[in-house]
């Protein structure tokens, strides 16, 4: 990196190299906490979700019947198989498939079929390995090691500035996981800025001003706050746009308000979310999105009526796929009934389904993936509109030194 701290360049070695992979997953990974489940998914007894973490990790994140929510190492402690296959659900016990170990949902060895067979082995307190876990607005986040810190030690920048949001009544309506056939820091640098956003999205900038964009860090986070329902400068100040309209209609405005001007939006913005009830956020946060960074791998970007989450998890071996996952969260008024989430999966390589922004996203982060297979390309040369990235690399670096 150079001594400007607003530029520097990246080699590509991080994106491409075993090496570099295989250090993440002994000094990283284990050391900080990391998203494993919305709240929504895990809120009555039995019921479970396995995600992969780290790709050091696979963890069965589950409520207890004592209403407790735990984590554990998603393997018996038999033979070492796999004990729940399904990535969520609802279980009375565990189980395991292959000899039918019986666990509680607590963690403890309720059954071994044959258990004279074993002797010592099977007797005493024997448990599945537990993982820290802990709740933090509406969201599960488990650690892998010893953690320095608490998790809201962790997030508290977070939640000083989101503590307006009330993000614990932003509903997860939809879950979408992608298998990418890239680094996972490939696609969460895309994430990072918005630099690109005219490019890629120039049927956002009627509805969005990245010339607004600020960025600011905290620890090893980093925020980036802009300004929606202000057309870019790049963009006719008065046309109103397909992509105004749909910000209008997704917050409860009626975009007919706008007269056919685009210079109303603020205005009729905010008075729709005022009649929503939304009162703990002032008139600028009504016209702000907030992006952040949460180290090292997700994106969490907040709006006064959602939400949506990326999560950027490695693979256990190649240092060229990712699980992507995205969570849609919408905010839901008090009294009212949560939605049920819809939770899907797809095949590798494919992108479509993740909706126009993410879809066009995801096809820059694989064309940028092949890319650096080039020899005719060394490292990423980073600006001031970049900064969140160079950030990122540069703490995930301070974990990698021995």
């Amino acid at each position: 990196m150079s001594s400007e701290a607003e530029t520097g360049t990246i080699p590509k070695e991080r994106y491409l190299s075993p090496a570099v992979a295989a250090a993440e997953r002994e000094r990283l990974w284990p050391r900080v906490w990391l998203h494993a489940a919305a709240l929504d998914l895990v809120r009555e007894p039995g019921t479970f979700v396995t995600v992969r973490l780290g790709g050091v990790a696979d963890v069965l994140v589950i409520r207890g019947g004592d209403g407790e929510l735990r984590a554990f190492h998603n393997v018996c402690q038999h033979r070492g198989r796999q004990l729940v296959e399904a990535p969520r659900g609802r279980l009375q016990q565990l189980r395991c498939p292959l000899h039918h170990w019986q666990w509680t949902l607590e963690g403890d060895l309720a059954h071994v079929p044959e258990r004279d067979a074993f002797g010592a082995l099977a007797e005493g307190p024997i448990r599945l390995p537990e993982l820290r876990c802990a709740t933090w607005a509406g969201h599960v986040f488990v650690h892998l090691g010893e953690p320095a810190e608490s998790l809201a030690e962790w997030l508290a920048p977070l939640t000083d500035a989101l503590g307006p949001y009330g993000l614990e009544d932003y509903a997860l309506v939809d879950q979408k996981t992608f298998e990418l056939p890239c680094n996972w820091k490939t696609v969460a640098d895309l994430f990072n800025e918005a630099y690109h956003v005219a490019a890629v999205h120039p049927y956002l900038l009627g509805m969005v001003d990245p010339s607004s964009l600020a960025a600011v860090t905290h620890g090893p986070h980093c925020e980036h706050t802009f300004t929606i329902g202000r057309p870019s400068a790049q963009a006719d100040p008065v046309e109103v746009t397909e992509a105004l309209e749909g910000l209008l209609r997704d917050n409860g405005a009626d975009p007919a308000g706008l007269d056919g001007d685009a210079r109303r939006a603020p205005e009729v913005l905010r008075a729709a979310l005022r009649a929503q009830g939304i009162e703990r956020l002032s008139d600028d946060e009504l016209t702000m999105g907030r992006s952040w960074m949460l180290f090292p791998s997700q994106t969490l970007n907040v709006y006064p009526t959602n939400a949506m989450l990326h999560r950027h998890r490695p693979h256990p071996t190649d240092p060229e796929r990712t699980s992507f996952d995205q969570l849609t969260f919408r905010r839901v008024a008090p009294g009212d009934e949560r939605p049920i989430p819809k939770v899907s999966r797809y095949a590798v390589d494919e992108i479509e389904g993740s909706g126009k922004v993410t879809e066009d996203d995801l096809a820059q982060v694989l064309a940028v993936q092949r890319g650096m297979h080039s020899p005719g390309f060394e490292h990423l040369r980073l600006g001031r509109f970049e900064v969140a990235i160079l950030h990122m690399h540069a703490t995930v670096q301070r974990y990698l030194e021995p």
